[in-house]
């Protein structure tokens, strides 16, 4: 028994070690002439495991015309490229939104550039998903290449 605890306590330290917190944001504004101006805030704030795997969770607010959402957003990161100061990285995300009482729901894999301007601070730029979303805002399944699905922001990792 002690020795199976002194493991877990060494692999935890270990862990926790080898590990890096980050926050971040990203923010995108589109105007589309017929139906007005997109606005999504996203703070975000993650955790990487290790080279390849991070955790992270965004909190978004979303308004265009006059209908707000505000969603949350957990995923997993797989950073599946890299080459010095850049990498290519893949989103897992299951999304929840709420809007006026709406909920929406979705499942997406959406994938991404990170470029690391020094130790702490990276920008990031995320296009386009492939899955599923019954938002306010979309109800797409498939892939999905629409400007809407542009964001560019950046971390600090702490």
């Amino acid at each position: 028994m002690k020795k199976t605890v002194l493991f877990l306590l060494i692999s935890l330290a270990s862990l926790s070690l080898s590990a890096q917190r980050y926050l971040g944001g990203s923010i995108a504004i589109l105007d589309y002439p017929e139906i007005g101006t997109y606005v999504n805030i996203a703070p975000e704030f993650g955790y990487n495991i290790n080279e390849k795997w991070a955790v992270a969770g965004v909190v978004s607010f979303t308004h265009m015309n006059s209908t707000s959402a505000f969603s949350f957003t957990p995923y997993a990161q797989y950073t599946f490229y890299r080459k010095g100061l850049f990498s290519l990285f893949l989103d897992g995300r299951p999304e929840l939104s709420v809007s006026e009482g709406d909920v929406g729901f979705g499942i997406v894999l959406m994938p991404g550039i990170q470029i690391r301007a020094n130790e702490r601070i990276s920008f990031l730029a995320r296009y386009g998903f492939l899955g599923y979303r019954d938002h306010v805002f979309d109800d797409v399944s498939g892939l999905n290449l629409g400007t809407n699905t542009l964001s560019i922001g950046f971390i600090v990792h702490l």
